[in-house]
């Protein structure tokens, strides 16, 4: 677990696509459970990459 950019890159990645879930859940009535999912898979990537990048 060296490869830190990696880590920012996944954690750049959840966050984009974090924002577009909800741009995305504006318009809908429907349940938006996806998107807190993905928010809090971007907040555990953030700190497994904050984590990696300390232990280096």
């Amino acid at each position: 677990m060296k490869n830190t950019k990696m880590w920012t890159l996944i954690t750049a990645v959840m966050a984009i696509l974090t924002v577009i879930g909800g741009f995305l859940a504006l318009g809908e009535e429907g349940e938006a459970g996806i998107h807190a999912t993905l928010g809090i898979v971007t907040l555990i990537s953030a700190l497994i990459s904050a984590f990696v990048a300390s232990r280096q």
